[in-house]
C-alpha cells in the first residue's frame, strides 16, 4: 500500500529528507548501543524503549521514502534502454 504524500516544495522534501536520514541513523546508533550495552539484563521497559527505538527508525524510512517520491529521484536515475520511445523521439528530432 503507497500513501502519496504531497509537499510541494523542493525545499521541504529536502528537509524531510534530511530529518530522515537524521532520524534512522540517531535510532539506529541508539538501538545498537543500547543492545550492546544491556545484552545481559534486558528488563521490560529496555524492551519498550528498544521497540521505540526500531519504530523511530521506521519512521525514518517512511520519511525518505516519502521525500524520494516527491522528488520523483527514481526516475531521474533511471536510464532509458537504447530502444526505448524517448531515445527514438529525440533521434528523430534531430536533422
Amino acid at each position: 500500500m503507497r500513501w502519496r504524500i504531497p509537499i510541494r516544495s523542493r525545499v521541504g522534501n529536502a528537509v524531510l529528507a534530511v530529518l530522515g536520514v537524521l532520524y534512522f541513523l540517531c535510532a539506529i546508533t541508539l538501538l545498537g548501543y543500547s543492545l550492546l550495552t544491556g545484552w545481559g539484563a534486558i528488563s521490560p521497559v529496555d524492551l519498550l524503549i528498544e521497540l521505540i527505538l526500531a519504530a523511530i527508525a521506521l519512521g525514518g524510512v517512511v520519511f525518505i521514502n516519502v521525500a524520494v517520491d516527491n522528488l520523483q529521484l527514481r526516475e531521474r536515475v533511471r536510464p532509458s534502454a537504447p530502444g526505448s520511445p524517448d531515445r527514438r523521439r529525440v533521434a528523430a528530432a534531430r536533422p
